[in-house]
């Protein structure tokens, strides 16, 4: 099971938390992939400009 919730100490961020194993964490990740991307592609696109930005700012990170 896949469960994201706001950060009560720290809205900013977000708590994620995994259960179960690998193959059911990927399915829940494709099942909720597919869903925005049917329902809601704004939201899918969004999220990837997000993942986008934070991967960029975490190798900048790293060439430091």
């Amino acid at each position: 099971m896949i469960r994201v919730e706001q950060d009560k100490k720290d809205p900013q961020y977000m708590k994620v938390d995994l259960h179960g194993n690998a193959e059911q964490i990927a399915q829940e990740y494709v099942a909720l992939t597919l869903k925005l991307l049917d329902n809601y592609p704004i939201i899918l696109d969004r999220a990837q400009w997000y993942l986008d930005d934070i991967k960029s700012l975490r190798i900048m990170r790293e060439d430091k």
